[in-house]
C-alpha cells in the first residue's frame, strides 16, 4: 500500500507486485479470467494488452471482458470498457451494452469525454429512468462531477440544456431524496451557467 510507514514492508509488497506483473501473459491472464475470485478477474481484467499492434495474441481472451459488461458491479464493467475499446470485437460490444448500461461513470468511459453528446443522451436517459435508484445516482454524478476540482479535464462535464432542464423538473420531486439530490445537482449546474462565456468553452 502507498505510503507505507514500514520500510520493510513497503519494499516486501514493492517486490510482490513486481513478482505479480511478471506474471501478465495470455496464458496466465486467460487463466485468471476463468477465476472463481473476482479480484483475480479484476486483475486480470485490468492487466489486458490495451496497446496499438500488441493485441493479436489477446483476440482469443477478449469474450471475458465482454461478459464482464454484464457484471452487477460497475467497477468490472468500467474495467471491461476501458480494455475492450482497444479490440474490434470489444468495441462492437460496447454499442450493443450502451443502451443498457445504468451506471454514469461506465457511460462516461464509454464515451471518452465529459462533453460528448452522445453521453449527455445517456444522461437524459438515465435521468428519465423509471428507477429512483437510477436517476438519484445519476443526479449525484452529476453533483460530484461539476464539484470536485481533482476531476481530470477529459472527463468534466460541460452544459446540455436537456440534462439541465431534466434535473430541474426532478428538483420537484415527492421524493425527499430524489428532491435534494437534484436541488445540488442544479446548484452546481447553475453556478457553471454563471461562469464566464471563455471558462465554458474551455469545458464545453
Amino acid at each position: 500500500m502507498a505510503g507505507d510507514p514500514d520500510p520493510e514492508m513497503l519494499s516486501l509488497r514493492g517486490e510482490a507486485a513486481l513478482a505479480v506483473r511478471a506474471c501478465r501473459d495470455v496464458p496466465t491472464v486467460g487463466k485468471a479470467l476463468d477465476s472463481p475470485n473476482r479480484s483475480v478477474r479484476l486483475w486480470a481484467v485490468l492487466n489486458f494488452e490495451m496497446r496499438y499492434g500488441y493485441t493479436d495474441a489477446w483476440q482469443p481472451l477478449v469474450p471475458n471482458p465482454v461478459k464482464m459488461l454484464s457484471d452487477f458491479d460497475p467497477g468490472f464493467r468500467q474495467a471491461a470498457v476501458d480494455t475492450l475499446w482497444f479490440y474490434p470485437d470489444g468495441r462492437r460490444a460496447i454499442a450493443e451494452h450502451t443502451p443498457l448500461e445504468t451506471d454514469p461513470d461506465v457511460l462516461l468511459r464509454i464515451a471518452r469525454s465529459g462533453s460528448s453528446p452522445d453521453f449527455y443522451r445517456s444522461l437524459v436517459r438515465l435521468l428519465s429512468s423509471s428507477d429512483a435508484k437510477v436517476r438519484i445516482d445519476t443526479l449525484s454524478f452529476i453533483y460530484f462531477n461539476l464539484w470536485n476540482k481533482a476531476t481530470a479535464a477529459m472527463w468534466r462535464l460541460a452544459f446540455s440544456q436537456e440534462v439541465y432542464e431534466r434535473v430541474r423538473m426532478l428538483s420537484n420531486s415527492p421524493s425527499p431524496q430524489e428532491k435534494e439530490s437534484a436541488l445540488k445537482a442544479l446548484g452546481q449546474l447553475d453556478l457553471f451557467r454563471q461562469k464566464p462565456a471563455r471558462e465554458r468553452q474551455g469545458r464545453e
